[in-house]
Order: C-alpha cells, then sequence, then structure tokens
C-alpha cells in the first residue's frame, strides 16, 4: 500500500486527527475569521474546495462547526508545528 503523500503520517503517532496540509491551511484560516471566499481568494483555489476541505475538516475532527474547529486549530497548533 502506497503512502498517501498528501497526509502527515506523524500527526497519527500523536493522536491528533490526520488532516492534509491543505486541510490545515483552511482550518487556520478559519480560526484568523476568514469567509469561505476570503479563504479561497488567499489559497487560489475555488469557493467549492474551500467548502469541501471544510467538510473534510469537521468529519475527521468529529465536529460540527467552524468555532469548533478555530477551538481544535488554537487547542492543537503548537503540537503540529513541532511535528511537521
Amino acid at each position: 500500500m502506497r503512502a498517501d503523500p498528501g497526509v502527515d503520517h506523524t500527526r497519527q503517532d500523536l493522536g491528533i486527527p490526520t488532516l492534509t496540509a491543505r486541510e490545515l491551511d483552511v482550518v487556520r484560516l478559519i480560526s484568523e475569521g476568514r469567509t469561505n471566499r476570503e479563504i479561497a481568494g488567499h489559497l487560489l483555489i475555488s469557493h467549492e474546495t474551500v467548502n469541501s476541505h471544510i467538510d473534510h475538516i469537521l468529519r475527521k475532527l468529529g465536529i460540527t462547526s467552524r468555532v469548533a474547529a478555530a477551538a481544535w486549530w488554537f487547542n492543537n497548533r503548537s503540537d503540529l508545528k513541532k511535528n511537521r
């Protein structure tokens, strides 16, 4: 089985849900209070792609809101930066 190049498997070892680098970018921008359209413009991706990333983030983290995603980022960002 080939490893997914978009996934950092070291986070799995820490018990942190595995998000792709792009999903981490999106959740960081959510935590900054950016709208989906602002995130799309910043990352040069479509609004629909942002929506898809957010759906994946919420599902992977087992949460239901952008506020919870921002809280997750603030609670885990130092661990994520150490293991990048």
